[in-house]
């Protein structure tokens, strides 16, 4: 298992501020503070609840973390990422970085390879009608193809 973080106002982005020592300090590293009581509390319950599901949801295997309820699938276990290992507390190995990002890159070009002959349905042309206006171009994120609406 990974190393738990052990720091003691440990928070994530979306829950923290810089301190005024921080600032006073001009440190390129801020210690953070929990915005309040309440906050922390919250963060602090949220933060087992990772763990928990976390530790008790998933297996190790050469420095990487795999979800168990995934172990059947045809194409392996699914790695879990690395936001959700942070979100729980954790130090993520760079093994797990790099077979993360390994799988993202495969998983990415099967799928470029399934969408590669790919039109868009009538219901698809709607819905972008709809949401970005008859005549413009729409790109496909993943395979670059254009339609023109």
């Amino acid at each position: 298992m990974a190393e738990l973080i052990k720091e003691k106002n440990w928070i994530p982005k979306h829950l923290r501020r810089p301190s005024f020592k921080a600032y006073k300090n001009n440190s390129n590293a801020p210690e953070w503070e929990f915005v309040d009581q309440k906050t922390k509390d919250f963060f602090l319950g949220k933060m087992k609840e990772n763990q928990d599901h976390v530790i008790n949801d998933s297996f190790e295997e050469n420095g990487v973390w795999y979800w168990t309820s995934t172990i059947e699938f045809k194409d392996g276990p699914r790695i879990i990422p690395c936001d959700v290992i942070e979100d729980a507390g954790f130090i993520v190995p760079e093994s797990h970085k790099i077979a993360r990002e390994k799988r993202v890159e495969r998983d990415l070009g099967k799928l470029h390879e399934q969408m590669k002959d790919h039109e868009p349905s009538e219901e698809e042309l709607y819905e972008m009608r709809a949401a970005f206006g008859p005549g413009e171009t729409v790109v496909n994120l993943i395979t670059g193809k254009e339609t023109k609406l």
